[in-house]
């Protein structure tokens, strides 16, 4: 589930998306991503992100995936699709670093989708929907060591949010404490 923007929301599961229009049920669905991977290789969908570009005045989805021959050797591949053109593209010439997917790890916010990538350290990956550039952001400095809880990106006070919380599924997740880190400037 992606959005909402502008009070459309986009459903995925790596293979069809839907946009969907909550308030009169209408709906869409999006062409699949027609680029392929040369023979022998595989294709892992990392990151999706759906927001507006309010320069084109057009809605884009974007599709974040690793491409591999062996595990240990991955390229990085961003397709873009324009809702006005009704058609995919590739996005050339940025480096992205590995995203991975975690529950409420993918977010727009400030006009960018926002997800948790991997450099030397864990970042936020952000990918603004007008200049259709990447850009990262440091997580607090007390966040780089692993602690056995789940981390999210949220909105709080309309403020970009990272929140660490207790995994659902351990024996006892009332019992530790979710931190929230607030920013009040955004980047």
């Amino acid at each position: 589930l992606m959005g909402p923007c502008n009070g459309l929301i986009a459903i995925t599961d790596s293979f069809a998306t839907i946009l969907f229009n909550p308030t009169t049920r209408h709906y869409r669905s999006i062409p699949a991503c027609p680029f392929g991977i040369p023979k022998r290789y595989r294709r892992s969908i990392s990151g999706f992100g759906f927001g507006y570009d309010s320069i084109q005045n057009d809605y884009k989805f974007i599709r974040i995936s690793e491409v591999y021959e062996d595990y240990m050797d991955k390229d990085m591949k961003v397709d873009i699709f324009d809702l006005s053109t009704d058609c995919w593209r590739e996005l050339n010439g940025q480096q992205v670093p590995l995203v991975f997917w975690t529950s409420c790890s993918e977010i727009l916010y400030n006009n960018a989708c926002h997800w948790f990538a991997s450099t030397d350290d864990t970042i936020i990956l952000c990918f603004e929907m007008n200049t259709e550039e990447f850009y990262h952001m440091e997580l607090p400095e007390s966040c780089h060591w692993y602690n056995g809880k789940s981390d999210g990106l949220i909105i709080v006070n309309n403020c970009l949010s990272y929140i660490r919380y207790p995994d659902p599924l351990s024996d006892r997740p009332a019992e530790v404490l979710i931190d929230i880190w607030i920013m009040n400037q955004y980047g």
